[in-house]
Parts: C-alpha cells; structure tokens; sequence
C-alpha cells in the first residue's frame, strides 16, 4: 500500500501549513489507521455514497463496488474522457474493486440483503433508477 498523505485525504497546504511534518505524518497515519484492515460491499450510485466509500478506500479499507449485472455501473458511460472511461467514474471509484451481480430481490426469493436481515451484517443501499 502506498504512503498517504494529507493531500490524498483532501487537506489543502493552506489547512496544514501550521502542522509540523512529523505531526502530519502522524495525522496521515492515524487516519489511515481508521479503515485499514476493514472489508465494505458497496452498492452505490450517483455522488454522495461512492464519493464517501472512496475516501474510505484511500483510508486503506478493502472497498468491492456492486454494479449492475449487465450493464453495469451508468456512470461508466458519462463521457471516455480517461484512456476511454468516464471521468466522473474513474475520480468516484478510484482504489475499489468492482463485480458485477444480479441481487434484484424477487417475489419470494430475498435477495442478499432478505436473507441477511438481522444477521448483524450490514447492507446499505441508496436508491437507484427505476428499471421496471
């Protein structure tokens, strides 16, 4: 993994310029303390829940994005602006891992997240597009 910094966690030099470099070091490395070690499924779209799980993948968290089986996450077709892919794609899901699966919850047959209810796992999803 490589050495974070308090750029990387979206810091401006103006908001660290007081902080000593062995302080910073230390800050960098606590933070990165907070999510190191730690697995999230995300089942994400639009800005807010991909943008906070990859500042917890730049946190050292181990982060497996679920795109739609098919096609995937809409996002990738925004524009190919990076070597081909979207840009808004690329910036939100940078550091994660992605598979592609098919967990809609049927009529009775609970997906994922029905037979997990309860269990003490945690699944979280926002609200998608509907696709009926």
């Amino acid at each position: 993994m490589s050495e974070l910094t308090l750029g990387d966690l979206g810091l401006t030099s103006e908001q660290t310029s007081t902080l000593p470099a062995e302080h910073a070091q230390m800050l960098a490395a606590t933070l990165m303390g907070i999510a190191g070690g730690h697995n999230r499924v995300a089942l994400e779209h639009a800005v807010a829940a991909p943008f906070a799980n990859r500042q917890l993948a730049d946190l050292g968290a181990r982060v497996i994005k679920v795109e739609r089986a098919g096609s995937g996450d809409f996002a990738r077709g925004y524009d190919e602006t990076v070597r081909g892919m979207s840009s808004y794609f690329v910036w939100l899901n940078r550091g994660k891992e992605s598979v592609a699966l098919d967990i809609k919850l049927r009529p009775r047959r609970p997906g994922a997240a029905g037979r997990h209810a309860g269990s003490g796992r945690c699944v979280r999803a926002e609200p998608g597009p509907r696709s009926d």
